[in-house]
């Protein structure tokens, strides 16, 4: 029965409005989100072969899943500042995303210490 319906509203285009309409915030309106979400998934692959994603529209995404994984690697060279990884991974992402991506790797970016070291000198006087 609920299915019919799916498929007439999948049909129509607007499957997800006519769920809502019909029975919102319910145990039994999950259920056919669930089994909308089934054909939905079944009429993708019966007219494109595939079950991807499609692109969207949106903002691009600054890094993916391979330059995420190189930033992964900064484990090993902990040195490395967040400007050598950009330069590393050569595209035009900003340093503020590459820090955002070491921070959602639990991972901290290096940022060069911008002071003068002390002399032999000051550190004598600094002693005493």
């Amino acid at each position: 029965m609920y299915l019919l319906e799916i498929s007439q509203a999948l049909r129509l285009g607007n499957c997800f409005d006519e769920l809502n309409r019909r029975s919102p915030g319910t145990l039994k309106h999950s259920r056919l989100l669930t089994t909308a979400n089934r054909v939905l998934r079944l009429y993708q692959w019966a007219r494109e072969g595939t079950v991807s994603r499609r692109p969207v529209s949106g903002r691009p995404r600054g890094a993916t899943k391979r330059e995420d994984r190189v930033r992964r690697m900064v484990v090993v060279h902990r040195t490395v500042s967040a400007a050598e990884i950009r330069a590393a991974v050569g595209t035009s992402v900003t340093q503020r995303t590459v820090t955002n991506r070491l921070l959602q790797g639990q991972l901290r970016a290096r940022r060069p210490v911008a002071c003068i070291p002390l002399t032999p000198n000051h550190c004598r006087l600094r002693r005493e």
